[in-house]
């Protein structure tokens, strides 16, 4: 979990433009599947939230 974190926020510091999404969820779902169930769910759970507009 700290490696794929990590890793989002130095690319969206350094290359944000070149930052791969679909590839982000795909390791975040794997690592869900593979640790503690769901435990990185909500992430994606608050980011379509804001990407909807029901929190800022």
């Amino acid at each position: 979990m700290a490696y794929l974190l990590h890793n989002f926020a130095l690319q969206a510091a350094t290359d944000f433009v070149g930052f791969n999404e679909e590839k982000f969820w795909t390791n975040i779902e794997a690592y869900n599947q593979s640790g503690p169930t769901g435990y990185l769910s909500h992430f994606r759970k608050v980011f379509d939230m804001f990407l909807e507009g029901r929190i800022s």
